[in-house]
């Protein structure tokens, strides 16, 4: 019988190549995009937070309005410096805004050392807004351990500088007011001792000794934390009502009457905005819709999922919107109002694209939200420069500053605060402030101001009046000053470049005898 060949013969050998895998070169191909998805998204939220440092290294030193109230800033600043109180009866000299007074104190000790300028209370608020950049970045990484969580929530909150005026790095109270909240929230949730809780109180009380809605915050978040932690919980709200009351009783006794009635009376007497309803939802929250939903999403799967170990973290997430919705709803809130709101949802969507990564849902759903998150930054492109003064602007602002110091006697520049004192003459109450108290409900307060504005005008006591609005008073103002054309010959460049458009262009001088 004849043998077969050996199956190992080169003759009957048959050579089978090797057939890749699907399933390896599908899970290859999946990688490969989630770690493309993933470098955009850690690149475009990298991107925001160098566009927001750009626009502050420019901005900082700048020695004009970029808000039309910040210069009023700038007044209250170098009224405790002269030793003056902040909480008095209204004059046309001085009428002090409706807020607690933690920003002004803490900007005049860095006033103290660099002058009574822009300068230290925008260093102030752009220290506190890296801070706050930095906590909202520890906070989603503390959530879900991964650090791209973090990157991505600060490169959100940073990405919603324009949404929010234009306002971290300005001589205003809202940075620093995030700042202190965001500390003392992320101290309520991480501190596991009693001086750590401590620590979270006071935090909260000096947020609330910064800007009044601090309360519709800690009080829900304390709330919690007393249920969720017990002792540490309650020492922690302890400590934050014992600072309150301290500091606020303190400020009574120093400022009898006007310090209630400017920070809690006053804004009570306000009318609410009633279009902010609705425009809160339409407008605002829409502006940034996806970061919105996916960070709703992750709220509600992790509550779902986890129950109480998530509550405090959806208490913390419907405090902050419910700060930012009741300021819009109060008359005259601005956008700068919902720096909150972006905090809140920064670290939420920051959570679910961190979560993504080592949750068990289906394979698309980490790409799927990288996507989204991708699309959420293309969608808040901004151009830095036009948050940058010009040449034009600075000019424009030098030559009214020029002009004020020439006109002999008193100018009042009513919608601008700290013109007149770059110009060497007296400061003025700022407009805004006038108009909080002319708002209110107290009709012989009301009538006393503005009658002793009208009488400054019907003396002829100002040289000159320039103002942004010519129905400033426009009774008196049209009987006893005359038009004499805009301030300064490119009065269209002085337009501030946050908040509202206003712009110091109409100039009035004495009518003659």
């Amino acid at each position: 019988m004849r043998e077969l060949p050996p199956a190992s013969s080169e003759r009957g050998r048959r050579v089978i190549s090797p057939v890749p895998d699907a399933d390896s070169q599908l899970m290859k191909q999946r990688q490969l995009a989630e770690r493309v998805l993933g470098w955009l998204l850690y690149a475009a939220a990298a991107g925001f937070i160098l566009a927001y440092l750009y626009i502050a290294s420019q901005r900082i030193g700048y020695p004009y309005e970029l808000e039309w109230m910040e210069g009023a800033s700038v007044d209250h600043v170098a009224r405790l410096l002269d030793g003056e109180k902040l909480y008095v009866e209204p004059t046309p000299d001085f009428v002090p805004f409706i807020y607690t007074p933690g920003y002004f104190y803490a900007a005049a000790g860095l006033a103290r050392v660099f002058g009574v300028e822009m300068m230290p209370l925008r260093l102030l608020s752009f220290l506190a807004s890296l801070g706050s950049l930095a906590l909202i970045g520890r906070f989603a990484q503390r959530e879900t351990g991964r650090r791209a969580s973090g990157l991505v929530a600060a490169g959100l909150f940073a990405a919603s500088f324009p949404l929010s005026g234009s306002w971290f790095d300005l001589a205003r109270i809202d940075s620093l007011f995030l700042l202190l909240l965001l500390a003392g929230c992320d101290r309520v949730r991480a501190s596991r001792s009693l001086a750590g809780a401590v620590a979270a109180g006071l935090l909260l009380a000096l947020a609330f000794q910064t800007k009044q809605s601090a309360l519709v915050v800690a009080v829900p978040v304390l709330l919690t934390a007393a249920v969720l932690r017990g002792r540490q919980g309650l020492v922690a709200g302890l400590a934050f009502a014992a600072g309150v009351a301290l500091s606020v009783g303190a400020l009574v006794a120093s400022h009898p009457h006007w310090f209630w009635y400017y920070t809690m009376q006053l804004p009570r007497q306000h009318p609410v905005a009633a279009a902010s309803l609705s425009e809160f939802w339409t407008v605002d929250v829409a502006a940034i819709p996806v970061a919105f939903g996916l960070g709703a999403a992750y709220l509600i799967h992790r509550v779902a999922r986890e129950r109480g170990a998530a509550i405090d973290h959806l208490v913390f997430a419907g405090a902050m919107l419910a700060c930012a919705w009741l300021s819009r709803l109060h008359g005259g809130g601005f956008v700068n109002v919902l720096m909150p709101l972006h905090a809140a949802i920064a670290i939420a969507a920051g959570c679910s694209w961190g979560s993504a990564a080592v949750g068990s849902g289906p394979r698309w759903l980490r790409p799927a939200i990288g996507a989204a998150l991708v699309g959420q930054f293309v969608l808040l492109v901004y151009d830095p420069s036009s948050a940058v003064p010009s040449a034009r602007h600075r000019t424009a602002f030098d030559a009214l500053v020029e002009r004020i110091r020439e006109i002999d006697g008193p100018v009042i520049v009513p919608y601008h605060g700290h013109l007149t004192a770059l110009a060497g003459k007296e400061r003025h109450a700022h407009t805004m402030a006038v108009a909080d108290v002319l708002r209110g409900t107290d009709r012989a307060l009301r009538s006393r101001l503005y009658l002793a504005i009208d009488e400054r005008i019907e003396r002829r006591e100002f040289g000159a009046i320039v103002l942004d609005d010519p129905s400033w008073h426009r009774a008196k103002l049209e009987r006893h000053y005359r038009y004499a054309g805009p301030s300064v010959p490119d009065s269209e460049a002085m337009r501030s470049l946050s908040g509202a458009p206003q712009r110091p262009w109409l100039l009035y001088l004495p009518r003659s005898e």
